[in-house]
């Protein structure tokens, strides 16, 4: 998993080879964090997600809405994109072009 912790109050996860294992791990972290971070997740080295990581996704945007955090998705482009425009989840989910612009709004 590669999951940034950049301070206390903002991680940054970029994903891998197993994003439903890292997603899952992510929310443990996350329920065990105090205090609870706002999130960038990282999908530009995606290339395709399934229905259960857009669970996953929607898992983690309600635990951090609870703890009045914030998730910003990062680099969705191709199919990933097209995923979330089809499904609907582009308007439910806040973007980024990248993670480092994701991390700049956050912390502006």
């Amino acid at each position: 998993m590669t999951l940034q912790k950049r301070s206390d109050n903002l991680w940054v996860l970029t994903f891998g080879d197993e994003p439903r294992e890292q997603l899952d791990q992510l929310l443990v972290d996350l329920r065990a964090s105090d205090p609870c971070p706002d999130v960038v997740v990282d999908l530009s080295p995606a290339e395709l997600l399934t229905s259960g990581h857009l669970s996953q996704l929607l898992r983690v945007r309600q635990l951090l809405i609870e703890k009045d955090q914030r998730l910003t998705l990062a680099g969705a482009r191709g199919d990933v994109w097209g995923l979330f425009t089809t499904t609907g989840l582009d308007k439910v989910f806040h973007f980024a072009d990248d993670a480092e612009a994701a991390v700049a709004a956050l912390r502006g």
